[in-house]
């Protein structure tokens, strides 16, 4: 049946029920989102971008510190509930940042995304901004005027990307004077070199990180891969880093979404020492 059909006359009825019962599972994924981040510590709020309002998630009980704050982005959820067909709310099932957050003793916050978290029915909200246009330009410069919002000017900050939040920190590394370092995990940081490898359409309406070429060196980067994920290859991941610069460890025994907390107290020493270096 050709891309686009599935609505056909006699699956209506089929594809009616499956769609009341995806919405009705997208409905929960905010609030089990909430639950989980309850679970960890953290505590939600909220606050505006540029255009739309994000969801904030930060420790209750929190400590200013000196060094960088550890912004953490999280990856492009659900999207989809079928190849064709916009979820009703995107927001991630698995939230694998959580967990991240949760072994991470520094000052930190998870910022959400325009019209994820249970906002997909708030202002200028639209299917586009989770799909096709998920990294463009609307996307991205309301995340900086949040995190602008969020964080001094005089307070660097270290981005922290999974997957697609992975994108999202390279295209905010470009605009943010503040941001001093950039960790993305298993990041999809060439989108049409990532669409082309699992024939998806192309992301009109978004920016691929990799175009705007090597970041500043103020920058430091860790483009990190797992060595058995199949969603973005480490090969691609490679590829990438050469354009933007930074290093790519390989992480042994790590697919797309597993085996990350195992590796990652050692890779927050590591992030804390560029840290030492810089405020020694």
């Amino acid at each position: 049946m050709p891309p686009g059909t599935w609505f056909a006359k006699p699956r209506i009825l089929a594809c009616s029920i499956a769609l009341v019962s995806a919405i009705a599972g997208c409905s929960s994924a905010s609030r089990r989102f909430d639950g989980a981040a309850a679970e960890a510590g953290l505590v939600r709020s909220e606050i505006e971008g540029l255009d739309f309002r994000h969801a904030v998630f930060r420790p209750r009980r929190t400590s200013p510190g000196i060094g960088p704050v550890h912004v953490y982005l999280a990856g492009d959820g659900a999207p989809y509930i079928q190849r064709t067909l916009p979820a009703a709310d995107p927001t991630p099932r698995r939230p694998l940042v959580l967990d991240l957050m949760a072994l991470d003793p520094a000052p930190r916050l998870l910022l959400g995304r325009p019209c994820y978290h249970g906002l997909a029915r708030t202002r200028g909200c639209g299917p586009d901004l989770w799909t096709r246009a998920r990294f463009g330009n609307q996307v991205v410069a309301s995340l900086a005027a949040a995190l602008s919002r969020i964080i001094p000017e005089a307070r660097p900050m270290v981005l922290i990307g999974f997957s697609g939040g992975g994108a999202l920190a390279v295209l905010l590394a470009r605009r943010l004077p503040n941001v001093v370092g950039l960790v993305t995990l298993a990041g999809n940081l060439d989108t049409e070199a990532w669409t082309q490898l699992h024939g998806y359409s192309r992301l009109a309406g978004s920016e691929n990180p990799v175009d705007g070429g090597a970041l500043p060196p103020r920058v430091k980067q860790l483009h990190i891969a797992g060595r058995e994920d199949g969603v973005v290859p480490p090969a691609m991941i490679l590829r990438a880093a050469r354009r933007l610069g930074g290093r790519v460890p390989l992480l042994p025994a790590t697919t797309h979404s597993r085996g990350w907390q195992d590796h990652w107290p050692r890779i927050l020493d590591e992030i804390g020492r560029w840290e030492a270096d810089e405020y020694r």
